[in-house]
């Protein structure tokens, strides 16, 4: 064979190579931008706890169990399918490899842990905003029940009561 061929055919193999991973070895170091952020649960098994990743950390908040834990992200892993995509972080804990399968689906824009696959994580914030809007629609309910079984009750009454309601009102107002 000659050899200007063998060393062409080489050099194409070894740009392919290059060309070919180069790009998916650089974005698997990095946490997709839609995954950063603080996730919590309404789950009350674990209240307190958060987890919160950034482009290069994994932070796991224990909540009164032992505090925030930091790992750093040494790659990511992902599997794309119709209505959802699978990520396998690895990362590292006191530099033993480490890693942790989730699953985000885009459209309800929560996570899901392959460990704990009943537990749903939130956007820190969305959970908030949620569990306020719930809050107030508590007490919407609460304020149309009170209304419908006493619309005028006794603080609205006490309110009322003196001059207005009593017979011996006097005939002028007070100066």
């Amino acid at each position: 064979m000659n050899w200007k061929v063998l060393i062409a055919l080489l050099l194409v193999a070894v740009l392919w190579i290059v060309l070919d991973a180069g790009p998916e070895v650089e974005q698997l170091a990095m946490v997709p931008k839609h995954l950063r952020g603080e996730w919590r649960t309404a789950d009350p098994s674990y209240a307190g706890r958060v987890l919160e990743l950034d482009a290069m950390t994994l932070a796991i908040d224990l909540g009164t169990e032992g505090g925030v834990q930091r790992h750093p992200i040494t790659g990511v892993e992902w599997s794309q399918l119709p209505d959802e995509m699978w990520y396998r972080l690895l990362y590292t804990d006191d530099g033993a490899p480490e890693e942790m399968t989730l699953r985000f689906v885009p459209t309800r824009d929560v996570l899901l842990l392959k460990t704990r696959p009943g537990v749903i994580w939130e956007r820190g914030e969305t959970l908030r905003a949620r569990a306020l809007a719930e809050a107030v629609e508590r007490r919407r309910q609460e304020d149309a029940q009170r209304l419908e079984s006493d619309p005028f009750g006794e603080e609205f009454l006490e309110a009322f009561r003196g001059p207005i309601m009593d017979d011996e009102a006097p005939a002028e107002p007070p100066p």
